[in-house]
């Protein structure tokens, strides 16, 4: 049974569908900082640049169906 689930990684720089997120781990407590590992597939990954991913602001987006269910933002730490 599909949940119709899907997840959407936008990165500022970079076109809307550069990235395709493969899975994602999601760490979060009360009270400390969060933590997001996402592995990443792309076509277009021979012309993406380190420098115009690290440090940006990005925002991975839970979507069932046509609605979001949930952002999570945050800034590219690591590439």
């Amino acid at each position: 049974m599909s949940t119709g689930l899907r997840f959407t990684l936008e990165v500022d720089g970079l076109p809307p569908d550069a990235l395709v997120v493969e899975s994602f781990h999601l760490s979060q407590s009360l009270s400390t900082l969060f933590s997001l590992d996402i592995s990443l597939v792309s076509q277009q990954l021979h012309n993406i640049e380190f420098a115009q991913v690290l440090e940006k602001p990005a925002h991975l987006k839970i979507w069932q169906g046509t609605e979001i269910q949930r952002r999570v933002n945050g800034i590219v730490t690591w590439f």
